[in-house]
């Protein structure tokens, strides 16, 4: 299956033309309006960004739970995740069978349905 995604990402790749990158050289124009800019003066009023600084002293406050995260994950992942390795390995039987559990441990699941459909193309 994998060998497949590579060929497709091969085959489109050569069907995209390269398209070379044209280096424009500044118009004169711009070049005299530029020289005009007075730098020290522009950089002087980024000193009020300095304030920003001041919030990296909220790095150190960690609101993010990790616990209350998986809690909020999907019960079915752990199952999918299983069965999906199964099936890239080849191990068909066992993917079926994670994919069946999966659907009959949890019938109202989004993903239920996909895992009757993945159980059956493991059995096919």
């Amino acid at each position: 299956m994998q060998a497949m995604y590579l060929m497709v990402a091969a085959v489109v790749g050569m069907q995209q033309p390269i398209v070379p990158r044209l280096v424009v050289p500044p118009a004169a124009h711009v070049q005299a309006a530029l020289q005009g800019v007075a730098a020290p003066a522009a950089l002087d009023a980024l000193d009020a960004l300095d304030a920003i600084d001041a919030l990296d002293a909220l790095d150190v406050v960690d609101t993010w739970d990790a616990g209350a995260l998986q809690d909020e994950q999907d019960p079915t992942d752990s199952l999918w995740r299983a069965a999906r390795q199964a099936i890239n390995r080849a191990d068909y039987q066992t993917a079926a069978t994670l994919y069946g559990d999966l659907a009959h441990r949890y019938p109202n699941a989004s993903r239920a349905g996909d895992a009757l459909y993945w159980a059956a193309f493991a059995l096919y």
